[in-house]
């Protein structure tokens, strides 16, 4: 069983971005996995990013403002290279399911 099939069985993501100019989530080897699992089969997962109430108020002045670019800028910041994990084994498997994609 391929480590992504639980995964898809849940049917839902709910990444949480805090704080969103810098969002932990993208910074963690799990979490990442999970969201490219998730788009992957963007068919059969439906993903919502969720916000604290004051990141989402920062996120909606934000866009009201005409600063979208510093989501842009997170989305573009995202290196799974420098994804962490708390068990190094964990981080291995992540890394090498990574290398060995097409």
């Amino acid at each position: 069983r391929d480590m992504s099939d639980s995964r898809v069985e849940i049917g839902r993501l709910l990444p949480l971005l805090s704080p969103y100019v810098a969002p932990i989530y993208v910074t963690r080897a799990w979490c990442l996995f999970e969201l490219f699992t998730a788009i992957r089969n963007r068919c059969d997962v439906d993903i919502n990013i969720i916000l604290p109430p004051s990141q989402l108020q920062a996120f909606t002045d934000d866009m009201a403002t005409g600063q979208h670019l510093v989501l842009d800028s997170v989305l573009d910041s995202i290196d799974a290279r420098q994804a962490v994990a708390s068990i190094s084994a964990d981080l291995a498997a992540i890394r090498a399911f990574i290398t060995e994609l097409p």
